[in-house]
């Protein structure tokens, strides 16, 4: 039987031990990676939401988030946080709350992370807003087979924001600024119909307010001012149109207004 001394035995477990300790520290990182991974899994088409005040920063609590395709809803919690889960990388959010202007948010891109700043109501109308379930009425219109982010990217759906972004002081101008589309003094029109070799100049496009056709427009700076819009629709060609905006002689094009 072989004895070791008090100092090769020391030596003996001081070898040990570290190589104990190095045996954990690999497991533990091999265990924090797997746990990193499956985080990852969960997490993989997710997107989180941080919701503050337009003017302080501060987070906003209770802040109603609505998805596209989605039933259930989320709201943020104290510190302005919620994780959503989009249906889809091209639909939409609303965010609501009481005493602000709701938002809607075009995902146009796959991100794991919006800010979105809302805008207090004045005081005045915040005293009468009530917080209300209805979405804006020209989504609810809109077909659902359309990528809402493909036509603002395009140019061919403007929101609030875009719309003041264009700064056009007439609404012959805003839609000059549209793709396909042109304008003669008040009047809208197609050069041609869209996927049509014929060079001869369309008729003028179709007109809707809110939902209601008001047919071709001679004016149309008559019938809204671009500060009293909360979207602008633009169907060019047959084959792009809704169901809904589906009739004689809107071929050509729809231009559709939605006020706020």
């Amino acid at each position: 039987m072989q004895l070791f001394t008090i100092e090769q035995t020391r030596n003996f477990m001081g070898k040990k031990g570290r190589f104990v300790i190095l045996n954990a520290v690999v497991h533990l990182s091999l265990a924090i990676s797997a746990y990193a991974q499956v985080v990852a899994a969960q997490e993989r088409g997710t997107t989180r939401v941080f919701v503050v005040d337009s003017v302080t920063g501060i987070p906003l609590a209770g802040v109603r988030l609505r998805i596209d395709r989605v039933a259930a809803e989320a709201r943020t919690d104290t510190i302005g946080r919620a994780v959503v889960r989009p249906a889809s990388e091209s639909g939409w959010l609303y965010a609501t709350k009481l005493g602000y202007k709701p938002q809607l948010i075009v995902l146009a891109d796959p991100r794991s992370e919006i800010v979105i700043q809302l805008m207090r109501l004045p005081e005045a109308l915040e005293q009468i807003n009530v917080e209300s379930d209805a979405l804006p009425a020209w989504l609810l219109r809109n077909d659902r087979t359309r990528n809402l982010s493909d036509a603002r990217r395009s140019g061919r759906l403007l929101l609030e924001e875009d719309i003041v972004r264009r700064n056009r002081f007439t609404l012959s101008d805003l839609l000059g600024t549209v793709p396909g589309l042109r304008t003669d003094g008040e009047f809208v029109y197609v050069p041609r119909a869209v996927g049509s070799s014929i060079q001869a100049p369309c008729q003028g496009v179709i007109v809707y307010l809110d939902g209601v056709s008001l047919g071709e427009v001679e004016n149309v700076n008559r019938v809204a001012h671009p500060r009293d819009l909360a979207a602008v629709e633009v169907f060019l060609g047959a084959a792009t149109l809704p169901r809904v905006y589906a009739r004689p002689k809107a071929g050509c094009g729809v231009v559709a207004l939605w006020t706020k």
